[in-house]
């Protein structure tokens, strides 16, 4: 059968040789060539370069040849969506376009909230305004951005969490997300047994376009809205969170020992006599991390960051590797999580439960008593945790004085006043280099035994959150060092310096209301910030 049109795949590349032009031009040869078609799906190509000149993405100067004088104006990239009609694009490429895009309800088209599209681009000119609201005369002009979406490259959401409504000519779904603009027409013969008021998951069969309404049929009935535990199923669906494990990544993680064996031991430094624990919240269920220290005769504190050697079990390439990667990370609720790796894995041999053997690489820093690491090593070991805290427990040991608990962690008092003693420094060095420590508080949702939300309460942060968070960021400095010294290729999370006009602006409201941010050698510092917030 010879084909009648072009991959979505095949599409895609075109559109790719198509914006990396550097010339203003290209032949119909030349796509041939790139995409090496043979000759049954030529006549593919010829439509789908027909339709992009019809789109206004090319133009058609002769037999054979097209022209690409716009093609600087077109750019791909997420659509975000606003619930009254309009959206931004978020390009993909930064270095072409900085800022987001507008796209205006009209130019919509068929693209859908978080969609990736390809988006034509017109610049328009606004007024920069002040601060205050008013326009600064005299002040330039700023481009303000507008698109129109030509073409969406790829969904992003192969199903909709929504309400079923059981309407008497047209049931249809109301999506849960407002940023999903349509409501999906549902047939009754493919409603699958929904009642008005139920939360299911519905996916679609027919997009939408300007002069038509989506259509789509029930995949699964998740329940009506306040059963136990239904919030949980509807974001699983709504961020298409891989809740179970692949058979094969099930059966290699089945395959591994349940206990650190001797013969992996061998050339690691050994910290099971060393007196190691982990903190972390009360609902918590894997020990990714422990901390030891002790003070050493110099005077120095030794300080150790254990964290759980996942790549001793987790080889390249292998399915459990695999999920891991499309996962990207674990998912954190409340009460409950959905792991990146197997429970072997994430709640067995790669969580450092109190008393059992368990493979770390540790980070090992000396810190003098003002808070400079004077010496660093990173080694593979393996670890005993002596025993699993909680914030709570060391809060109450270290600011209530709690006789009970400190009784019951006899043995490691000392541990923790030691660990205060080290958070406190490592703190005050961060102030004095103008660290800002915006201690805003945080929401904690309490649950009964069935799972309903009872209250949610502001989440207490006291000092065995500090010591925890003095010590990993201490650990990640050290180890950002060690990379960047190393010269090979690294990778980093960094925050940006802020928009300087929007800096500018911040101080100019902030003198409204009495108050002053210094400039230092014409620049706000840190340290300006750090006074302003605390006087």
């Amino acid at each position: 059968m010879v084909p009648s049109s072009l991959t979505k795949e095949q599409e895609d590349r075109v559109l790719g040789f198509i914006r990396s032009l550097k010339i203003p031009g290209f032949t119909f040869r030349d796509a041939v060539r790139i995409l090496d078609l043979d000759s049954d799906a030529r006549r593919g190509l010829q439509r789908f370069l027909d339709a992009l000149d019809s789109q206004g993405i090319i133009r058609r100067v002769k037999r054979g040849r097209y022209a690409v004088s716009a093609r600087e104006n077109l750019v791909s990239g997420i659509l975000s969506c606003h619930r009254d009609g309009y959206g931004f694009l978020l390009p993909d490429d930064r270095t072409q376009f900085k800022d987001d895009i507008f796209i205006p309800a009209r130019n919509m088209e068929d693209a859908l909230h978080e969609d990736r599209v390809l988006v034509r681009v017109a610049a328009k000119r606004y007024p920069r305004r002040s601060p205050r609201g008013g326009r600064n005369r005299g002040e330039e002009e700023r481009n303000r951005l507008e698109g129109a979406v030509v073409r969406v490259l790829e969904r992003r959401h192969p199903t909709v969490v929504g309400r079923y409504h059981e309407h008497i000519r047209f049931p249809y779904v109301e999506p849960l997300d407002t940023r999903i603009l349509y409501d999906i027409r549902i047939p009754y013969h493919a409603a699958k047994g929904a009642r008005e008021g139920q939360i299911v998951v519905a996916a679609m069969t027919l997009l939408p376009a300007r002069n038509q309404i989506p259509q789509g049929e029930i995949t699964e009935i998740l329940g009506y809205p306040g059963d136990p535990g239904i919030e949980y199923r509807i974001v699983e669906h709504q961020f298409v969170l891989p809740v179970d494990f692949s058979p094969e990544a099930l059966r290699e993680s089945g395959e591994l020992p349940g206990r650190v064996l001797k013969e992996e031991w061998e050339g690691r430094e050994d910290f099971r006599e060393e007196i190691a624990v982990t903190i972390d919240g009360e609902t918590a269920r894997d020990f990714d991390d422990a901390i030891s220290l002790k003070k050493i005769p110099s005077g120095h504190y030794l300080l150790g960051v254990h964290i759980a050697d996942v790549s001793h079990y987790v080889r390249e390439y292998t399915a459990i590797d695999s999920e891991a990667y499309e996962r990207g990370t674990s998912v954190y609720f409340p009460d409950r999580a959905i792991p990146m790796l197997p429970p072997k894995l994430s709640s067995g041999i790669c969580s450092l439960q109190p008393g059992a053997d368990r493979l770390v690489l540790s980070a090992l820093m000396e810190i003098d008593p003002e808070g400079k690491v004077v010496r660093k090593r990173f080694v593979e070991g393996v670890l005993r945790s002596q025993e699993r805290m909680t914030y709570t427990s060391v809060a109450a040991i270290l600011v209530d004085r709690d006789r009970e608990e400190r009784a019951r962690y006899a043995p490691l008092v000392p541990l923790f006043e030691t660990m205060e003693e080290l958070c406190l420094i490592l703190s005050r060095k961060r102030y004095q280099r103008g660290a800002v420590d915006f201690d805003l508080p945080e929401a904690e949702i309490q649950f009964s035994e069935s799972g309903k939300i009872l209250r949610v309460v502001p989440a207490e942060r006291n000092i065995s959150h500090r010591i925890v968070e003095e010590f990993m960021l201490l650990a990640n400095e050290c180890v950002a060092e060690r990379l960047t010294s190393s010269g090979g290729p690294a990778l980093y999370r960094v925050h940006e310096a802020p928009d300087p006009l929007k800096v500018e602006e911040f101080a100019a409201f902030a003198g409204t209301l009495g108050y002053k941010l210094d400039k230092q050698d014409g620049q706000y510092r840190p340290k300006a910030f750090q006074k302003f917030v605390l006087p």
